[in-house]
């Protein structure tokens, strides 16, 4: 398939970015949306024909309660299948998609993703955001907006240590640079910032506690047993001191 001069596989769902608050820095492009497994074995891509077509069950056998139909969706698994639509899709709201034919023949369904439910028409951004906040309210009682999501999603790639070209990538795909990145987003505390290069110094500098410098207990036993009288004392009294001076290390305030 080959959509504005760049090809993909069959089958794929392909972002197409216009107008949005990158444009000046990206421009205009498209991105391949990965078909990601969930832990429960759906896919994304079976998500989002839920959400375009609706949720279709299939019927083995009539029931008195249902009137069963034949399918007419995109889903191969289910044509030639009775069953009902047990919701209605984005597609039942007229979203006024439009079809667009590539050089080898293969129809392309372009449109808007989310549409508003009562034109079909596409979300303003003050809609959008307001759909998204009350929507998640209700389902996680927390109100989240895009930008909120934006955010902890760069917050997130600091805190799990992106390396610098992941970075530049999800720099890239913000509409920043680095360095923009990292003084919005970077929010650590100062031991947090101060971490990564004291485990540096203690790495290439300090040379660490090992297993080496550690006398197994039954070799120290043995060792022990073989002195002579005076020789324990003296190995008792050193021991002692030692503790000693560990419990003097701490002193209340």
């Amino acid at each position: 398939y080959s959509v504005d001069g760049q090809s993909y596989p069959k089958g794929v769902w392909v972002r197409q970015v216009r107008a949005q608050k990158t444009s000046k820095s990206i421009g205009i492009h498209q991105t391949i949306i990965p078909n990601r497994v969930f832990p429960n074995g759906t896919t994304f891509y079976q998500h989002i024909e839920c959400y375009l077509e609706g949720v279709w069950w299939p019927l083995s056998k009539p029931s008195p309660k249902l009137t069963p139909s034949p399918y007419q969706g995109s889903n191969p698994r289910y044509h030639g299948t009775q069953g009902v639509w047990m919701t209605a899709g984005r597609a039942t709201f007229n979203p006024k998609d439009t079809e667009a034919t590539d050089v080898q023949g293969n129809v392309w369904r372009v449109g808007h993703l989310f549409v508003t439910p009562t034109r079909g028409l596409p979300y303003n951004e003050i809609a959008y955001i307001e759909a998204i906040r009350c929507n998640s309210h209700r389902l996680i009682g927390k109100p989240i907006t895009p930008h909120t999501m934006r955010y902890f999603w760069a917050t997130w790639g600091w805190q799990v240590g992106l390396s610098d070209t992941e970075l530049r990538s999800l720099a890239y795909m913000m509409g920043h640079s680095v360095e923009t990145l990292r003084r919005m987003y970077m929010k650590m505390t100062p031991i947090e910032k101060q971490q990564p290069i004291e485990d540096a110094i203690n790495a290439r500098l300090c040379r660490p506690d090992g297993d080496e410098d550690i006398i197994p207990l039954n070799k120290l036993l043995r060792a022990v047993h073989h002195l002579k009288k005076d020789e324990r004392y003296v190995l008792l009294q050193h021991m002692s001191k030692i503790s000693d001076s560990d419990r003097g290390e701490i002193t209340p305030a």
